[in-house]
């Protein structure tokens, strides 16, 4: 007899981890854009360029942050409701 719950269960992990990788990855690139900016502001000879990369660092994480739990959330849904 086969038991199709097992199958749905083999994938669910498999997509944990994708999120579990999948977050750090998004956000390596904002950090490397702060960095970035940190350094081409201070080579410029701004003032306090480890504030302003950071409040830009903060501005991004804020605007992305939410986007990404939205979409977590609805794989999440979907994965259920396809459970049923």
């Amino acid at each position: 007899m086969h038991w199709p719950e097992r199958a749905l269960a083999a994938a669910r992990p498999l997509r944990i981890a994708v999120f579990v990788v999948g977050s750090p990855l998004i956000n390596l690139p904002v950090s490397r854009a702060a960095v970035g900016t940190a350094l081409g502001l201070r080579a410029a000879g701004v003032p306090g360029p480890g504030t302003i990369a950071g409040v830009l660092f903060a501005v991004l994480f804020a605007l992305g942050g939410p986007r990404l739990l939205r979409y977590e959330a609805a794989v999440l849904v979907r994965e259920s409701r396809s459970r049923r």
